[in-house]
């Protein structure tokens, strides 16, 4: 049996306007419209290219989006106000920092300082205990959006074996999550799983993460059943991908 490989951007146009319906009915209620604020270090070329589109779409359905770019040399304490200054105002309903940064600057310290009622991108340890625990939260935004792909297509998975590749804070370890809650029966393989194949060619479902995109080409597909990869790559003839 063929692996059924989901893609996502057939279903963007959908989505966006339900969200679009959405936000109209909130700016009916509030009087407001939603703010998000992008914060970049540096130079980053997938995370600008993110950061694009993440722009695009926020104009495309009604928020009012911006970017706030900030040096690659930024210090510890300038990003820290910024984040804290981003926390306290109220035109402000969203944040997102974008990864990677700059070595010298540390996710732990973005992930304790942005309020948790604003960390839309669900990094805050507030968001993951939240999402351990089942409760409601903001969620890691590529992992939810395997599980909307997934439930948009009716892919069964209570009892379903899914493997995910990758043990990533953004896209594995909450995904798994995710899954365990609609009770699939979850194998996360990494860099240093042993016969990754054994795992893989057995899924039901499979997600590749980041993971490079020749993978099927390897042999390790699933042998049947759906399969789905994560994130921006730069492709051979130039250009990004995602």
């Amino acid at each position: 049996m063929t692996a059924l490989i989901l893609d996502g951007r057939a279903m963007g146009a959908e989505i966006k306007a339900e969200l679009r319906e959405e936000i109209h009915r909130y700016q009916q209620v509030t009087g407001r419209v939603p703010g998000l604020v992008i914060v970049r270090v540096g130079g980053d070329a997938a995370s600008g290219m993110y950061g694009k589109a993440i722009l695009r779409v926020a104009k495309e359905v009604g928020i009012d989006a911006r970017l706030e770019q900030l040096p690659i040399l930024t210090s510890v304490d300038e990003l820290r106000s910024l984040l804290m200054h981003l926390n306290n105002d109220e035109a402000t309903q969203g944040i997102i920092v974008q990864m990677p940064l700059p070595a010298h600057l540390s996710q732990n310290m973005v992930a304790d300082t942005v309020s948790a009622s604003k960390d839309i991108d669900g990094i805050s340890p507030r968001s993951a205990g939240n999402l351990f625990l089942g409760l409601p939260s903001f969620l890691p935004s590529t992992a939810a959006a395997v599980m909307e792909i997934l439930a948009r297509t009716q892919t069964a998975l209570v009892g379903k074996r899914v493997v995910i590749l990758g043990r990533s804070n953004v896209v594995g370890k909450p995904l798994s999550m995710m899954l365990l809650q609609k009770n699939a029966t979850v194998t996360i393989c990494h860099s240093r799983t042993v016969e990754l194949t054994r795992f893989t060619r057995a899924a039901d479902v499979l997600n590749r993460g980041g993971w490079p995109g020749k993978f099927d080409q390897g042999g390790y597909g699933t042998s049947g059943g759906s399969s789905h990869r994560c994130g921006y790559q730069y492709g051979a003839r130039g250009g990004y991908s995602g």
